[in-house]
């Protein structure tokens, strides 16, 4: 027997689970210590509903790959010719 949490640690595992109706959800759960509403909230994905139920906060992240940066100008090399001598 487990509860919500292990179903769905159980979902993010298999993805036959992950990607499957909601009958087959809700089949999945049988084996759970899960109320009718908790199996109902499950098998039809309501993310909101089961964040409550958890007390869990819903959270959202974005990422955007950095720019790529340019290359900075090297300085100019130094001068390897010989100035004119001033005779002295």
């Amino acid at each position: 027997m487990f509860d919500v949490v292990d179903f769905l640690e159980r979902v993010g595992r298999d993805a036959t689970l992950a990607h499957a109706s909601p009958d087959e959800v809700a089949s999945g759960t049988l084996d759970a210590r899960l109320s009718a509403e908790q199996r109902e909230l499950l098998a039809t994905r309501a993310l909101l509903e089961v964040s409550a139920l958890l007390d869990a906060p819903m959270l959202c992240c974005m990422q955007f790959p950095a720019e790529e940066e340019e290359e900075a100008p090297q300085p100019d090399e130094p001068d390897t010719e010989e100035l004119p001598s001033d005779g002295g």
